[in-house]
């Protein structure tokens, strides 16, 4: 999963907890990031028609950028799982978001 993959996913993820635009500043707390690396981000994004951007009301995800939130969210799901499961990982979770990055 690449770092765009992970800004869709908390995106996907943020948007559906506050049923609506996500803020520059959410997303960075989400992601541990800065506002600024956030906002750059949104803008690639945004070029790239997987977000819409308004300023000061946020951004959400185009159509095509829920289909590749839900495939990075699953990825992760599944890596999880098998950490979980099948290699009896017990700090799963860690692992399974250090190897989705």
């Amino acid at each position: 999963m690449n770092t765009a993959d992970q800004y869709l996913k908390a995106i996907y993820l943020l948007q559906q907890s506050e049923n609506g635009p996500v803020s520059t500043g959410s997303l960075a707390d989400r992601l541990d990031i800065s506002p600024a690396s956030a906002n750059e981000m949104i803008g690639k994004l945004e070029s790239q028609d997987f977000v819409e951007h308004e300023k000061y009301k946020g951004a959400t995800l185009t159509q095509e950028g829920i289909i590749q939130a839900r495939e990075a969210l699953q990825t992760y799901c599944i890596i999880e799982r098998f950490l979980a499961n099948v290699l009896a990982v017990e700090e799963f979770q860690t692992e399974a978001k250090n190897l989705s990055q």
